[in-house]
């Protein structure tokens, strides 16, 4: 118990001095007449200003909300004359089925397959066949038998081995 009466005690003589000692404010300069006045003329200029934006807003809100209502009006009488519509159309095929009953001794016709069209057989294009003599052996010639030395040796004509 003596540790929280001590405590206590150095609490009280913590706060002695903080009351004791007083800080001088700092004095403001007083405004002059002008100053007042230039306050309270623009305190007045923003009030009203304040009022303008606020009626404009209620305008366009209150204009924003008449065409939201004529767009919901016409929407719905769009959609209440569709439903009249539509419930006379069913009123009218009810009518047209119970003039006419549906014929029991015909049978219904069952869905046959549509025949399938054959697409055409193209033919193959006949391709140009080009037939090349072979020369007659000559003695002057490169594929000769008798020549066997290779300094003697010509390529054929390039003639010979082009086709058409």
């Amino acid at each position: 118990m003596k540790k929280s009466e001590e405590i206590a005690e150095e609490m009280e003589e913590l706060e002695r001095p903080l009351d004791e000692v007083q800080v001088p404010l700092k004095v403001k300069k007083p405004r002059t007449q002008k100053q007042i006045d230039a306050f309270v003329k623009t305190n007045l200029i923003r009030q009203e200003n304040a009022k303008l934006r606020k009626t404009a807003k209620d305008s366009l809100d209150k204009q924003n909300k008449e065409l939201l209502d004529e767009k919901i009006i016409t929407k719905a009488i769009a959609l209440k004359r569709k439903q009249i519509k539509n419930q006379k159309m069913l009123e009218l095929v009810d009518e047209e089925e119970e003039d006419k009953p549906l014929p029991i001794d015909k049978p219904l016709p069952i869905d046959k397959p549509l025949p399938v069209k054959k697409a055409p057989v193209k033919k193959a294009p006949v391709k140009r066949t080009v037939k090349v003599k072979e020369p007659e052996p000559d003695s002057d010639s490169p594929y000769s038998d008798d020549s066997d030395s290779d300094d003697d040796y010509r390529p054929p004509k390039k003639s010979l081995f082009k086709f058409l």
